[in-house]
């Protein structure tokens, strides 16, 4: 590992090196130790209450205690108590130590109003060497918490190192430990081989630590062997042995990969194509795969039915659930608080269902994950890629019904968070069979043809022009079927915007090849996922085996096959991806990874319409 010093950990180790020799906080008085115990219970109000009395029978430390108060009253989360409590107390101008620690008090206000900027130049306006211990331990729990709002994890994680010699209980010390331990696995691979330091043991630690906890935690014996070398290596380090115990134990729990699975899937009504060739691509994968093979049983389930299927599929020994597709059934089953084995939904829906939980029956409330191929998804991919490339002032076109809403709103606001500009946007009839109204509103051609009306009437004479449009955009997000899609470019292109990028999603393409329908759709830029836009030379044997025995290449459902072989890979990765957030599990439909509520990310590829057909593209290249 480099070891170069960076100049965050040596002016860190400047700025707390005088303060940090003190093991204990030191009280400013004998007759607060009924307000530290309180302290120590984490019992904030009853410490706040005695400050307060404190202060009272103390006028010459009055201002002292009651400033104790307000960080008690803080801890404890009464931000209007302590800001009124804080704004009655008068600080002595010639009283630098009151006055660093009513600077403390107010950078802790800021940060419980996520003001973390604020937070932190109030803190670096103080003088730690000049800080009694109960204050360096202030400040320094505060300049944690401030790092740690801001994602600079690093920075966080010093200052929680020099913030363990001021804690005097075991809770206070686990809690930091832990602390230090989510800080560091908050970071990627990458970032933590990037950290330089030089001299810190204890941060050297922690990072090798976090970095065989990021590389092995899915290989058990590896791990077992590099945290026995790293024990020797630091004997006296706070990891030992509580972290480096319960990494061991979440490897072997994490690695147990299930044997038993029960696929639930609505195979009577509107989705029963759609779950047909889900199932295929399950199948295919599980038969695909010579090392994992578990006993798999398929179940009819739909919204009218899925509690008593699910249940059904419990009481049959499933050990993960992949299902139900409907949203209708997510959502039931979500709220029913009858979630007892690990489910991967085949849909998304609003509700949050992050955590596993003990419901008060003491029945486990276990996690419910989502994968879908979700067009929001996609549309927010859009406006990532335009921004990448350096554009700013867009034009939506989506149609006119729920699907378009939902992804005009995505979009924008994905746009608009990244601080690009809507200038435009309107919504087509997709049943129309003309839509050069709805393009000529949003190039404001309708504006210049109006205008022009109005000069023949008002001089009564028959004046030529060419009707403009509007030149300040940077891109069309064109959102659309494929029908709809070739009515609807050769309609921008007559009116001249063939220098403007349009970009779609994976709607606007068919999913096969046919040069002479989408010859009008040269220039458009669409995401999809990787099984669509393969050449035959480029299809992993899956791919070609499915394509050959369900002829899915020319199926409507082509990207549903794709869904479902992903469905059954991503059973032995779902653990990984869960517990850590920066891994990439390469999909058939995508590049795969999970966000904290449990809900799968895809990372889709992009390509060209060029002489009527997708050529692939590589983001970012010189295109």
């Amino acid at each position: 590992m480099k070891r170069t010093p960076t100049v965050l950990l040596v002016c860190l180790v400047l700025l707390y090196g005088c303060g940090a020799q003190n093991t204990r906080p030191v009280r400013p008085s004998e007759p607060d130790a009924r307000a530290m115990t309180y302290l120590q219970q984490d019992d904030y109000l009853s410490a706040a209450a005695e400050f307060r009395h404190l202060a009272e029978a103390h006028p010459d430390m009055a201002v002292t205690y009651n400033l104790r108060a307000v960080d008690a009253y803080l801890e404890a989360g009464h931000l209007d108590t302590a800001v009124s409590l804080l704004d009655q107390q008068i600080i002595p101008v010639d009283n630098p130590v009151l006055r660093q620690q009513q600077a403390i008090m107010l950078a802790k206000i800021a940060l419980h109003r996520q003001q973390p900027e604020q937070a932190l130049a109030l803190l670096q306006d103080t003088d730690p060497a000049s800080l009694p211990a109960y204050l360096q331990y202030s400040r320094l729990q505060v300049l944690a918490r401030v790092h740690e709002a801001g994602r600079d994890y690093v920075a966080a994680v010093q200052a929680r190192i020099m913030l363990a010699p001021y804690l005097t209980t075991t809770a206070e010390r686990e809690r930091n430990t832990d602390r230090i331990w989510t800080d560091l696995n908050e970071m990627d691979t990458e970032s933590l081989q990037s950290v330089a330091v030089e001299g810190n043991d204890q941060l050297i630690g922690w990072i090798e630590l976090a970095l065989i906890n990021k590389t092995l935690l899915f290989k058990p014996a590896q791990l077992q062997q590099a945290i026995a070398d790293w024990r020797r290596l630091h004997p006296n380090h706070p990891a030992q042995p509580g972290i480096t115990s319960r990494m061991l134990t979440q490897a072997g729990e994490l690695n147990v990969v299930p044997q038993t699975v029960a696929l639930l899937l609505p195979f009577t009504g509107p989705y029963k194509r759609a779950s047909e060739a889900i199932r295929e691509g399950f199948l295919s994968a599980w038969y695909a795969d010579a090392d994992y093979r578990p006993a798999v049983k398929i179940y009819d389930a739909g919204a009218l039915n899925i509690n008593n299927v699910y249940q059904q599929a419990v009481n049959d020994g499933a050990q993960i659930i992949i299902g139900p597709l409907e949203k209708t059934a997510i959502s039931t089953l979500s709220k029913s608080g009858a979630l007892t084995v690990t489910t991967l939904a085949l849909n998304q829906v609003d509700e949050d269902r992050s955590t596993a939980v003990e419901s008060g029956s003491g029945t486990k409330q276990a996690r419910l994950y989502q994968f879908a191929l979700a067009p929001e998804d996609e549309a927010r991919q859009v406006a990532d890629r335009g921004i990448f490339e350096g554009l700013n002032r867009a034009l939506v076109i989506t149609p006119r019904n729920d699907w378009g809403m939902r992804l005009s709103a995505a979009f924008s606001s994905e746009w608009q968070d990244l601080g690009g500009t809507v200038l435009g946007s309107v919504a087509y009839d997709p049943t129309a069979a003309d839509f050069s109204n709805p393009v000529k509103r949003l190039l404001n051609v309708d504006d210049s043809e109006a205008r022009i009306a109005r000069l023949r009437s008002v001089l009564n004479r028959n004046i030529v022009s060419n009707s403009r449009r509007r030149t300040d955009a940077d891109l069309i997000y064109l959102a659309a079927i494929p029908q709809a899609g070739r009515q609807i470019v050769p309609q921008f292109r007559y009116y001249r915007v063939d220098q403007l990028p349009i970009y779609s999603t994976s709607h606007v393409y068919s999913g096969n090849p046919d040069p002479q329908l989408d010859a009008d759709m040269n220039g458009v830029e669409f995401t999809d996922i990787p099984w669509v836009l393969r050449t035959r030379e480029e299809m992993p044997p899956i791919q070609l085996s499915i394509e050959e025995n369900w002829s899915s290449q020319s199926s409507p459902y082509r990207r549903l096959y794709a869904f479902g072989v992903d469905a059954f890979r991503l059973i032995p990765q779902l653990a990984r991806l869960d517990v850590q957030r920066d891994y990439r599990y390469d999909g058939q439909t995508g590049e795969l990874s999970m966000n904290a509520d449990g809900r799968i990310r895809r990372q889709l590829s992009w390509a060209r319409f060029v002489d009527g057909s997708p050529v692939p593209l590589k983001v970012g290249a010189d295109n």
